[in-house]
């Protein structure tokens, strides 16, 4: 049991002013009765005794200091600031405690970490993006993702014994990236502290919440990033996490300034707290998060006691989330403290030199243990699904570094069987690695998602998909999407099947896989554009394509974002047309029909951030195809009489593609983005000008140029180059232009009924695009004004929400 500071003083008090009367015998013990010289000298010998007894416990024991750290979001960054002037000025710091932010700055200091150290890691853009769940596309596992589609949201549901319920989110923030970045800075310090609090450098608690019970709880052993990622779970916006079975959020909801707990825990002579909260202010029926805090946090003591010091930074103008602040949030955090350095000098007399912290930190970090990794443990699944996840870990070795396993977790977190990972790594002494467990939850269910796009030119389309996954031995994917619209129809299905890596040697592993089947159909209408708003023009000119494919495929990772796949395809494409615009009502379109067969190889990397109007990352396709298939022309109505005669004729043509895109951000404002495109091929012409227009490679760069049928844009053979400046504004808002050189190897002419070519590499022409784009939650709002040489219509203007990304094409 340790003894009460108030008992301890008051003890000291009494002795202190013990009564001269009991001192009176003492002369008499000594015999100076008999020595009048000696009376004159046992006053002062008395009082010398008193004065050094009084002044030994501080010579044994030196004056100890305690550095309390409030809650408050980003406005905790001012701790740093603080926490600099407190070291500037050689004010020692024996013991930290925190809540929240104040328990990431505070674990971080209690680790060893510098003031500079802290502002590298929690001003970089990493922690920004960490904070908001935010997973690079250079850590996703481009293998797993879903393929891209044009879906706003997705509404997932559970399947539990054949009861089907939607599953409502319990968290903004998807917090695995912190709780990995968490583990990393924090687990190798504290296993060298042997995972007790009061052995790092400082000794170190923080506060979090008992959500069952509704009370603090005070964390001071184990797993140091389980205790920060606790204390600092604002409800709604991450995950609680578990500890010893107590499931824990924001210690802020109870005790936002534990000063009380740092005086009864390690009884500091002297407090120093740093408030940069405040007890929630009145709800506001628009503000969600402070209606959040009034709901779930209790008004805290933000009153010091008499042996304390307080310390308020002017960060009221600041945000939660105002992480991009830093600046200004350390300086009102080293200011405060400075105005306060003259009342802290006076009430903590205790030095500390830079030297001695130095020293300090030193022999500290010489204990901490290097990330290495042993054993892999998975916790949450069955037997079933941990032998799947172990086979997907890539081990060229027994020991992992961190960074190794880093790769190994975003591919987890990517597969599409895993609902959350939380990882936990545990020292092994008998070993001297860690140990790293993982607690996974899986997705029991099917999801369906909805999206589309919305323009000003009627080519509205809707998008439903539905998703659903389950695991045998391997795991096994159903899916199935609908698009609706004037401009474009189509429904997929497909199954797939995925194959962990295998061992079929000792030293030889087979790498993971997969294999597809899917069946699509495919309806394009092309009718004739209006420059007016909302208003289009049917005509019988009109174009419509309609396509049934068969689909099989056979693909494997090539790297974190590589993949390489190859398969077959067999369908029929039918296209309707008028070779005239001298119509009737009543005429009949000409049809034409291409039965095919394909086989094709394809290599994709990509980076892009966003499915549309990328503005960062780099993308790369490599494809050669070759299709063989038979034409056949039905004529209908309008075409003259040499020409009404039906025909069929074979046609087999192979094809190389490469497309390339970059973006190189300069500043925070301007980005440059550049994209090349080759495509070659052998195809040869189809029985009239319109067939062999319909069937070309087009080169349709932007979202808009992906609804028009656009004649002098298409051909057998063409390269193309663009540059895309992009003029950032904010976060979500940019400035998008778009301006290619497009060299076709020959122009089509569709002036006649059989097909004419222009000369080989005839003048270039130019396509070109201007959007200012808004990136929402749900996806791309774009305005866009387009030119298109020697089109019908070269200029247009168009505003769109949404994305315009279809189902492929046979021969795609």
């Amino acid at each position: 049991m340790l003894e009460s500071s108030s008992k301890k003083k008051t003890n000291m008090l009494e002795f202190e002013n013990l009564n001269m009367q009991q001192f009176q015998m003492v002369p008499l013990i000594l015999g100076f009765t008999t020595i009048p010289f000696m009376k004159l000298l046992w006053k002062p010998i008395v009082l010398s005794i008193i004065f050094l007894t009084a002044s030994l416990p501080k010579m044994i024991f030196p004056q100890t200091v305690g550095l309390t750290l409030s809650g408050g979001g980003a406005k905790g960054l001012a701790h740093i600031g603080l926490i600099k002037a407190l070291e500037e000025n050689n004010i020692p710091i024996d013991y930290i405690a925190g809540t929240s932010m104040g328990a990431i700055v505070g674990g971080l200091y209690a680790i060893g970490y510098t003031t500079d150290e802290m502002e590298a890691l929690l001003n970089s853009d990493e922690f920004r993006r960490w904070s908001q769940g935010i997973i690079d596309t250079d850590e996703e596992y481009y293998y797993k993702l879903k393929k891209e589609s044009s879906d706003w949201i997705e509404f997932p549901f559970s399947n539990v014994n054949g009861e089907i319920k939607a599953l409502l989110p319990t968290n903004l923030i998807s917090p695995e990236q912190m709780d990995l970045r968490f583990m990393q800075f924090l687990e190798p310090a504290i296993a060298g502290a042997e995972y007790d609090f009061n052995k790092l450098m400082v000794p170190f608690f923080c506060i979090a919440t008992d959500v069952h019970r509704n009370k603090p709880v005070t964390l001071t052993q184990g797993n140091l990033s389980s205790a920060v990622r606790a204390s600092m779970t604002f409800p709604g916006y991450y995950k609680p996490i578990t500890i010893d079975s107590v499931l824990l959020f924001d210690g802020g909801m109870e005790n936002n300034f534990p000063t009380n707990l740092m005086q009864e825990r390690f009884k500091p002579d002297v407090l120093i707290g740093c408030k940069v909260a405040s007890n929630p202010k009145k709800p506001d029926e628009d503000n969600i998060f402070l209606q959040l805090e009034n709901v779930f946090m209790k008004n805290t003591n933000y009153q010091m006691p008499k042996n304390g010091i307080l310390v308020e930074p002017s960060v009221d103008e600041f945000g939660l989330f105002d992480f991009n602040q830093f600046d200004s949030l350390f300086n009102r955090g080293y200011q405060a403290a400075q105005l306060k350095m003259d009342s802290i000098k006076l009430l903590i007399h205790r030095r500390v030199p830079t030297e001695e912290l130095n020293l300090k930190r030193e022999n500290f970090r010489k204990q901490i243990k290097p990330f290495v990794i042993d054993n892999i443990y998975i916790t949450g699944v069955d037997n079933q699904t941990v032998d799947y996840i172990l086979k997907n870990i890539k081990r060229n070795r027994q020991l992992l570094t961190f960074e190794e396993f880093e790769k190994e977790y975003f591919k987890i977190l990517s597969d599409k069987l895993v609902r959350s990972v939380y990882p936990r790594a545990q020292f092994n002494p008998n070993t001297g690695y860690f140990d790293m467990y993982l607690k996974i939850k899986t997705k029991n269910e099917f999801s369906v998602s909805v999206g589309g796009n919305i323009s000003s030119n009627l080519r509205n389309t809707g998008f439903v998909d539905l998703d659903y996954y389950f695991q045998k031995k391997n795991i096994y994917n159903l899916y199935s999407n609908m698009f609706i619209g004037k401009f474009y129809n189509s429904i997929t299905g497909k199954f797939r099947m995925d194959f962990p890596p295998r061992t079929i040697k000792r030293d030889r592993v087979i790498s993971p896989f997969y294999i597809d089947l899917s069946a699509t159909t495919n309806y394009w209408n092309y009718f004739k554009l209006s420059s007016e708003w909302f208003v289009d023009s049917e005509s019988p000119t009109q174009i419509s394509q309609k396509e049934v494919h068969f689909q099989s495929n056979f693909g494997r990772p090539v790297n974190t974002r590589g993949i390489f796949y190859m398969g077959f395809s067999y369908g029929e494409l039918y296209d309707e047309y008028f070779q005239t615009n001298l119509v009737a009502k009543d005429d009949v379109a000409d049809v034409t029909t291409f039965d095919y067969s394909s086989i094709h190889a394809t290599y994709e990397f990509s980076t892009l951030n966003y499915k549309e109007y990328p503005n960062q990352g780099r993308f790369l396709k490599l494809q050669t195809r070759y299709v063989t298939g038979q034409e056949k022309y039905r004529p209908g109505t309008t075409p003259e009489l040499e020409y009404q005669n039906k025909s069929e004729s074979g046609h087999s043509w192979y094809s190389m593609l490469a497309d390339y895109q970059s973006y190189f951000k300069a500043n925070p404002r301007f980005t440059l983005g550049i994209r090349a495109t080759v495509l070659y091929s052998n195809k040869s012409a189809f029985s009239n000008s319109m067939s062999t227009l319909l069937s070309a490679f087009s080169f349709t760069p932007f979202p808009q140029s992906k609804v028009m049928l656009l004649e002098n844009y298409r051909s057998h053979g063409y390269g193309a180059f663009g540059l895309i400046p992009i003029f950032t504004f904010t976060k979500a808002i940019d400035l998008r232009i778009e301006a290619y050189l497009y060299q076709p190897y020959q122009y089509i002419y569709h002036h006649d009924f059989y097909t004419t070519y222009s000369g080989k590499f005839p003048n270039p022409i130019i396509m070109a695009s201007a959007a200012l784009v808004f990136h929402s939650p749900l996806g791309p709002l774009a305005a866009t004004a387009s030119y298109f040489t020697n089109e019908e219509t070269p200029y247009y203007f168009q505003v769109s929400f949404g994305y315009l990304l279809f189902n492929k094409r046979g021969i795609d």
